[in-house]
């Protein structure tokens, strides 16, 4: 069975009517977040689950530092909040320097992803699952973008679980925007479509979570806005895509609605238990 998760939203955590709501829904199972803080333990106290999705983003930390081993030795409450999630994977960000370095190439940023990935994997008792950073180019500070282009691509994605032997966190829209973004800068030939069955194909069979939201389109590039699903065009393509991915997701766990409504904890606590089930309609995952 599938399990839905609501994605944090600030002061969700603090306020009990909107927990309420996500625990009484039948449909939202917890909470994902990557607070290692009272946060925390407040949703789990509350009787709702918690996902810790890349946790190294709390201690300002990236999967590719070379002192990163140094950095979580140091750091015990790290492994404690990951041992105390209650799903079986956890989910980290790879390829994430390429976003603050155009100039990065593609085997020193997989190099390092994948040291930092098994570095983690033997601290902590959870199935790790991977993210790869999506390409953008209103993300990055500039440079070549190369590492960026790859770091979001087919290859590094294969070579990554090859070394790793690790499980997929598929981003639906971040996906759909690599797709797009790098076939309009040249980095990509295929039509967007194939690079993101190219993606897809690498990921059959791996893909443990999925996360969803629609993204926005601003002077004709596609944005990582997280978005809510709407009954327009955008909304209708991502769905089904998603259905594409959960048809090619035999281990697939649970779906994050990772979603920035901007709404008060309780508006937004409503508007995904509504989202969750219009994706589960449409998934027929209800």
């Amino acid at each position: 069975m599938v399990e839905f998760f609501c994605s944090w939203s600030k002061g969700l955590a603090y306020d009990e009517k909107a927990l309420g709501i996500l625990k009484n829904s039948g449909i939202i199972s917890g909470v994902e977040m990557y607070n290692c803080d009272e946060q925390f333990d407040l949703v789990k106290k509350f009787g709702l689950k918690v996902s810790l999705h890349n946790p190294l983003k709390y201690y300002e930390f990236l999967l590719e530092e070379k002192e990163l081993a140094q950095k979580l030795g140091k750091n015990k409450l790290f492994v404690d909040f990951c041992n105390r999630s209650d799903t079986k994977t956890i989910g980290f960000h790879a390829g994430t320097p390429a976003i603050f370095n155009g100039n990065l190439q593609g085997k020193e940023l997989l190099s390092g992803a994948v040291s930092g990935f098994k570095y983690i994997s033997g601290l902590i008792r959870k199935d790790l699952i991977v993210e790869p950073v999506h390409y953008e180019k209103s993300i990055s500070f500039g440079g070549t973008n190369e590492g960026l282009a790859y770091a979001s691509g087919p290859e590094f994605l294969e070579s990554f679980l090859q070394q790793t032997k690790s499980g997929v966190l598929f981003d639906v829209s971040h996906v759909l925007i690599s797709s797009e973004a790098k076939l309009a800068d040249g980095f990509s030939s295929q039509s967007t479509q194939k690079h993101f069955d190219s993606i897809l194909r690498v990921s059959e069979g791996k893909i443990r979570q999925m996360h969803l939201n629609v993204p926005n389109i601003l002077n004709n590039e596609f944005m990582d806005m997280h978005l809510a699903f709407k009954a327009d065009l955008l909304s209708k393509r991502v769905l089904g895509l998603a259905k594409s991915v959960v048809n090619s997701a035999p281990k697939l766990e649970l779906i994050t609605l990772e979603i920035d409504t901007g709404l008060s904890p309780v508006e937004h606590a409503n508007k995904i238990v509504e989202q969750a089930r219009l994706v589960a309609r449409t998934l027929a995952l209800d």
